[in-house]
């Protein structure tokens, strides 16, 4: 029975940088690879540190001390010790993990501000919160590239196999900032990938000032 590797290269997937048109194909890319890392769950916050009783200081890197556990009394807590330990390791393994994938996907600029967050999940928020001033950016990115595309009337079965898969890609990364179009909206804009331009159909929808435009200057 043949295996199947799950292990991702670093040098395979796309780095974030502040350019905003790296983070569509970034956030589509690390998503799976922290997936298959089994660590989307620390990122998420799904999967929080055991043990911890209160708030972690906010100059404490997660993973880098065990929690302790408050005793009545007495100002210093007790350390975990035995199984609850064993299950702090398993949580240091994961947090470290998935920091270290983070990191290993992002330019050396910003490299220098994560290296500021003291969780994976600080983190993933900070790369999520990059963008969000280019949203509209990132919009306007995608927008040209779904009317970029015009299938010639003597394509062959490949190009027409190619023009279907690039155009879905471009469709998710359309997802991906915020553009929702609807199953009759995503016919439409496909329809005028393939039909002579007398023929096009006026798509209404997220962004349809910039559809529009966009459309009158082809």
């Amino acid at each position: 029975m043949t295996s199947v590797s799950t292990q991702i290269s670093f040098e395979n997937l796309p780095k974030l940088s502040y350019n905003p048109s790296t983070y569509a194909s970034w956030r589509k890319a690390i998503k799976v690879y922290l997936q298959i890392g089994d660590v989307w769950n620390v990122v998420s916050g799904n999967d929080t540190k055991p043990g911890r009783e209160g708030v972690r200081p906010a100059t404490e890197r997660a993973g880098s001390v065990p929690p302790t556990v408050l005793i009545e009394g007495q100002v210093v807590g007790r350390r975990i010790t035995g199984e609850e330990l064993k299950e702090w390791e398993k949580w240091q393994a994961r947090e470290n993990k998935a920091q270290g994938m983070i990191k290993g996907t992002v330019t050396e600029a910003a490299m220098l501000d994560l290296s500021e967050k003291m969780s994976a999940k600080e983190m993933w928020d900070y790369c999520l919160k990059m963008h969000v001033t280019a949203t509209n950016e990132n919009q306007r990115n995608v927008h040209q590239a779904l009317f970029s595309y015009d299938l010639r009337e003597d394509a062959t079965a490949e190009e027409m196999a190619k023009h279907v898969e690039d155009f879905s890609k471009t469709m998710a990364e359309a997802k991906l900032v915020g553009l929702n179009f609807d199953s009759q909206e995503r016919a439409g804009l496909f329809l005028n990938t393939i039909l002579a331009p007398a023929y096009r159909i006026k798509v209404t929808g997220p962004g349809t000032k910039c559809c529009r435009s966009l459309m009158q200057k082809r």
